[in-house]
């Protein structure tokens, strides 16, 4: 607003812009002194937000003749009486400081500097709050507002950042200017655990040591400095301490977002620093591929047929399976783990790629220094295949996916067509993998779900108290998000209008559903969406079909079917005084189970004391009985009441028709679905 003309800046309060006014205002009186209409529109303006200390200040610039006829003296005095006229002291905040500067001193050695700056400007900076209780910081040397006025807030509140960043794995946030310390703490404690324990380094640059120390009196920093991620940069070296951090946490993501705030006196340089890291860590990437790709590119099919089969046969070394997996999922990281165990039982030599802290993403070049230093026959990846991995996975090195879940990054027909020779799947899906999305049948293995009896029932770690677990019903979800956010969260996400009346649409459906006593895990979610396109006169494709239920209409229902069970299930815990625990995140937040909410559990020894413990295990949903949670379970020993599934019992019966079928020779039996049962196995 630099360029304003006379005009414009005097019509800003009447365009519901006060505080631009307010700021420009008192700079532009520093250079026109004279200018008694813009003088007394500020002086209004101050007034109205309860700055009326400043208000007479600006006032006493009239001409004392001025003053006399317009009969301001009376009003001056008035508005310098210390009650309720906008100026704090700064000893009233004096407290937070000094709790701030014991968090800093715990964790570096420069909080005497920031005391001795702040002491340094405190006679010529003036403390105010506004009427509405916001601090701004007025600076009589340089006759400004510091570092703005009103403006230097954060635009976001903590509820709309959270929804930005819930359930996502983000890069971290560097902070370019501390503002009067409001940005710091909102963006380190929204960014905490944004999927499961994934949280990033929070990186706050400010280079003035006494605009901290202001910061430091008005934002109570104390719980945030508890966070080691969260990071200052400070002083004349800020810049070197963030490029010294990020050199020294190679693991960790490079930032991706910088959040500018209203400066106080420096110019920002984070940028040229983020894109000097970029440059060398894609410099060293392309290294490493290329030494890597120079390893495998002789090691064509003829070649690992022999590797395979010598080391098989008992006259090679053993294999090496290298699995990259990521410590943010519920269940992957511990398949992952049983899998590798497996692999060593029989023989194998096996490494795992996983982060090794809540701030480290797998980047490829810890990918590829693995492949290199260890030299792997195979790579195992659950829910992923080399398609999605093309920086790390090079040519000719075998990968193996193993399918677990019905994800749209794989349930793709370009990816089907796109895996090689030395490309494997199995696991779940195979019939639809191979039939619709073009999977290679003849390097496709159906096989079940796997769990690991020993981990599950191995004894719990020394100090452990396993009484708390015991309870009559026990649940394990991480889906604790209430159906109407979850579908409020989609929603959200979606600009097009067609498909926001898709999603409301399908929303609608369930919901009667429920409401009428029609949903359970066997619905026809096919024959449901026929049902919702007829009514909005639209036709999808089948890819979009395909993730429309496999990405809202399949976790909507999975979350109305389970948290109905856990109503039931809580209404009878109320009623009786037993114990219900709930496992798994979020479910401490929940506004009608909180009370039952029992933390994470790890995956293991201690989960399978859980499954013991309880009297009863629930499981309900759209899934079978033949579900991860279940199989472990069963495997530790626990009981499970699971709630009625018409697969459950359509299964077993169109397993053994299949294996009539097939011996008597019929190559093309008929589909049939657990909904084609007749009454009372089936319901919708």
């Amino acid at each position: 607003m630099a360029n304003l003309t006379r005009e414009q800046l005097l019509s800003l309060p009447d365009r519901g812009q006060r505080d631009e006014f307010i700021e420009i205002a008192t700079l532009a009186l520093t250079t026109q002194p004279d200018d008694g209409e813009l003088r007394l529109a500020l002086v209004r303006c101050l007034t109205e937000v309860g700055l009326l200390h400043r208000a007479a200040d600006v006032a006493e610039g009239f001409d004392p003749v001025v003053l006399g006829e317009i009969g301001l003296r009376d009003l001056l005095r008035q508005l310098r009486v210390p009650t309720q006229n906008g100026l704090v002291d700064w000893e009233v905040v004096r407290p937070t400081f000094d709790r701030n500067l014991r968090a800093i001193a715990a964790r570096w050695d420069w909080a005497d500097a920031v005391r001795e700056a702040f002491e340094a400007r405190r006679e010529t900076l003036e403390l105010h709050r506004t009427r509405d209780g916001r601090w701004d910081v007025f600076d009589r040397a340089a006759g400004c507002w510091r570092p703005c006025f009103g403006r230097h807030q954060p635009a976001e509140t903590p509820a709309s950042l959270r929804r930005q960043v819930e359930n996502r794995v983000i890069a971290p946030i560097v902070i370019e200017g501390v503002g009067l310390g409001a940005h710091f703490p909102l963006y380190v404690s929204a960014s905490c655990r944004t999927m499961n324990s994934s949280s990033p380094f929070i990186y706050q640059i400010e280079t003035d040591f006494s605009a901290l120390g202001v910061a430091l009196h008005l934002s109570d920093w104390t719980e945030t400095l508890d966070a080691p991620r969260a990071i200052l940069c400070v002083g004349e070296t800020a810049y070197d301490t963030l490029d010294r951090h990020i050199s020294a946490t190679p693991n960790a993501p490079l930032p991706k977002s910088i959040i500018w705030t209203a400066p106080w006196n420096h110019e920002a340089r984070a940028e040229p620093v983020l894109r000097r890291h970029i440059d060398a860590r894609r410099e060293e990437v392309d290294a490493l591929r290329s030494e890597v790709s120079r390893r495998y590119a002789a090691r064509d099919t003829s070649y690992w047929a022999r590797r395979f089969e010598s080391a098989t046969g008992g006259d090679g070394d053993a294999l090496r399976v290298l699995s990259i997996t990521c410590r943010f999922t519920t269940v992957l990281q511990y398949a992952t783990r049983d899998a590798l165990a497996a692999l060593v039982s029989i023989g194998c030599k096996t490494r795992i790629v996983i982060e090794p802290d809540d701030q480290s993403h797998i980047s490829p070049i810890v990918a590829l220094e693995a492949i290199r230093d260890f030299d792997p026959d195979l790579v195992l990846l659950i829910d992923h295949t080399r398609i999605s991995q093309p920086a790390i996975l090079v040519d000719n090195l075998p990968v193996l996916t193993w399918v677990q879940d019905r994800l749209p990054w794989l349930f793709d027909a370009k990816v089907g067509q796109a895996l090689g020779a030395l490309d494997f799947v199995m696991g779940q899906g195979k019939r639809d993998l191979v039939g619709r999305y073009a999977y290679p049948a003849e390097r496709f293995m159906a096989c079940d779900m796997a769990t690991d009896v020993a981990q599950l029932t191995s004894a719990p770690p020394s100090g452990f108290d396993a009484s708390t677990l015991d309870c009559e019903i026990a649940f394990a979800t991480h889906a604790s998000e209430t159906p109407k956010a979850f579908a409020a969260a989609r929603m959200a996400e979606c600009d097009n209008p067609k498909g926001l009346a898709i999603l409301q649409g399908i929303e609608q459906a369930l919901n009667e559903r429920h409401r009428t006593g029609r949903l359970n895990g066997a619905i026809n979610f096919s024959v449901m969406l026929d049902e919702v396109e007829g009514a909005l006169g639209t036709t999808l494709s089948a890819t979009a079909r395909d993730g429309l239920l496999d990405q809202f209409a399949r976790p909507l229902a999975e979350r109305i079917i389970r948290q109905e069970t856990l109503r039931w299930a809580a209404n009878w815990a109320r009623s009786t005084g037993a114990r219900l625990h709930i496992y798994g995140s979020g479910w401490d937040a929940h506004p009608e189970f909180a009370e039952f909410a029992r933390g994470t559990i790890e995956h293991g020894a201690e989960l399978g004391e859980a499954f013991r413990r309880a009297k009863v295990n629930l499981h309900s949903g759209c899934n079978l009985s033949l579900h991860q949670r279940v199989l472990d379970g069963l495997a530790a020993g626990g009981f499970f009441l699971a709630r009625r599934h018409a697969g459950d019992i359509g299964m077993p019966v169109k397993r053994a028709l299949h294996t009539y079928l097939q011996k008597h020779g019929v190559r093309a039996p008929a589909k049939c679905y657990g909904t084609d049962l007749p009454a009372p196995w089936h319901r919708e």
